[in-house]
């Protein structure tokens, strides 16, 4: 069996197209898994760079007016429905509406 891609913080502030301090914060906000280990030469597994493309591809929507305001709680509410390969297929598909909005909706919630 491979190994999956790892990458440092270095690589993930160049693929994702946010600064260190930002990777951080997501992390600390829970949008992005925490590192098992930390220090220099933490490296992150591939499914923090999808989450964060995924991140940076909602940003870019909203400064495009191609969305209305999302939230970082949504977005984690988001991240947590959802599965890696239909991360990935938004962020390869450049995040088509009609695939965005019932991620956009509210969880449903249980009547008592």
């Amino acid at each position: 069996m491979l190994a999956s891609r790892t990458y440092s913080i270095t690589e993930l502030c160049e693929q994702s197209g946010f600064d260190r301090r930002t990777i951080v914060y997501y992390i600390q906000q829970g949008l992005v898994p925490k590192a098992g280990r930390r220090g220099p030469n933490t490296r992150y597994p591939e499914d923090v760079l999808l989450r964060l493309r995924f991140v940076r591809g909602l940003k870019d929507l909203q400064d495009q007016g191609r969305s209305g305001t999302i939230t970082l709680q949504q977005m984690r509410g988001m991240l947590a429905r959802v599965d890696a390969a239909t991360l990935r297929d938004l962020v390869e598909r450049e995040f088509p509406a009609e695939a965005l909005e019932p991620l956009l909706a509210p969880p449903a919630v249980a009547a008592p």
